[in-house]
């Protein structure tokens, strides 16, 4: 009975092998949700995984396993493959496709945009005492902002299309400057306005005179 058992445990184990109906898995480890690059030039990186063994990769309409490097690769469970996108085209979309040995094919466009436009940075006050200068105003991307620095350290924004930012300096001439998420930068000086006047104290000569009049 036992000898009956292994053998229809074995049939159906053949059965499921051969009608494989798991499709490949592509994992991007970057980007992981396309990209958005300075010069349209962007490195994407992942890996393709199928229990079955991959049979194909292709990044648009090349086949990566005829390419050197990929072709001792194909049929493994796990292959990790990259490309450098060419930055051709504002907006530039890379197909990658992965086929097991069953033919189940696994299909994941990925868009790279070119964002060349610097971020904008609005000063709205600056103002000072004799020891601290406070700097407020905002900064607009049409993309996102990634991070705000005034002279030279990063004052830990939100990041965000539109990010008001304010900071507290030494009372000098600084700098804000501002990173959107392509890598674009931008910078402008901040001049610190004059130290406030203080008056001189009363010296008491007025009671003086008045008193002295008065004799």
């Amino acid at each position: 009975m036992r000898r009956y058992a292994l053998l229809l445990l074995l049939v159906l184990t053949g059965c499921t092998r051969n009608s494989d109906g798991i499709t490949p898995q592509i994992i991007l480890q970057e980007p992981s949700s396309g990209a958005i690059t300075k010069a349209g030039k962007a490195l994407v990186r992942g890996y393709a995984f199928d229990d079955a063994g991959i049979q194909s990769i292709k990044i648009n309409d090349t086949e990566l396993f005829k390419l050197k490097g990929y072709t001792s690769k194909k049929g493994k469970r796990i292959v990790p493959f990259s490309f450098q996108t060419d930055g051709s085209s504002a907006v530039s979309s890379y197909v990658i496709q992965v086929s097991d040995s069953s033919n189940n094919k696994t299909r994941l466009e990925l868009p790279i945009r070119v964002d060349q436009k610097d971020p904008e940075i609005t000063i709205k006050r600056v103002d000072r005492d004799l020891n601290t200068m406070r700097i407020e105003g905002v900064v607009k991307d049409n993309v996102k902002v990634q991070d705000v620095l005034v002279g030279g350290v990063s004052i830990g924004v939100t990041p965000g299309a539109e990010v008001p930012f304010y900071a507290e300096v030494p009372p000098q001439d600084t700098t804000v400057s501002a990173m959107d998420s392509a890598g674009n930068k931008v910078i402008t000086q901040v001049e610190a306005p004059p130290p406030p006047r203080i008056e001189p104290p009363a010296t008491g000569n007025g009671e003086n005179t008045r008193n002295s009049s008065e004799d």
